[in-house]
């Protein structure tokens, strides 16, 4: 499950950005090659105010815009969970109205949303969509993944 364009998507590359004056100032960017969570539900970026995830009103996984911790109105930031396990651990988000992963087919890929019947997905209809567990493996690193993801 990757971040790229404020939604999370299987099939679709990470999408990090670094700004051209970092290294100028003699700073080093992070290989934005990875998508990283920190606490559940935070993307494990240096970007000043961080990146925050967030369920959208109409179901879809999403996170802020860099400098940015503006959200929908509606959307859902709370309910999401790490579970450690050996070798890999499961991310996941448990609701009031639903709980899990959905895969629905979008622009060549697939785009994740939380597994609600009501979700507006691509497509406009539920069961074209996957449901599915996000494995996850813990990040020992102390240093953040990336920059900011686009």
């Amino acid at each position: 499950m990757n971040a790229n364009s404020t939604s999370f998507w299987i099939g679709k590359k990470t999408s990090a950005y670094c700004p051209p004056n970092v290294p100028e100032m003699g700073g080093v960017c992070p290989p934005g090659k990875d998508t990283v969570l920190v606490g559940g539900s935070a993307l494990n970026v240096e970007v000043p105010g961080g990146q925050q995830v967030y369920i959208a009103p109409g179901g879809a996984l999403k996170f802020t815009a860099p400098h940015s911790a503006s959200m929908p109105p509606g959307s859902i930031k709370s309910g999401f969970e790490y579970e450690p396990g050996n070798p890999f651990g499961h991310w996941t988000w448990k609701g009031q109205s639903g709980s899990g992963w959905m895969a629905c087919p979008a622009d060549g890929a697939y785009q994740v949303f939380a597994n609600v019947k009501d979700a507006e997905v691509p497509s406009g209809n539920v069961a074209d969509c996957i449901g599915f567990d996000a494995m996850a493996v813990a990040d020992k690193s102390n240093s953040p993944a990336a920059w900011e993801y686009a």
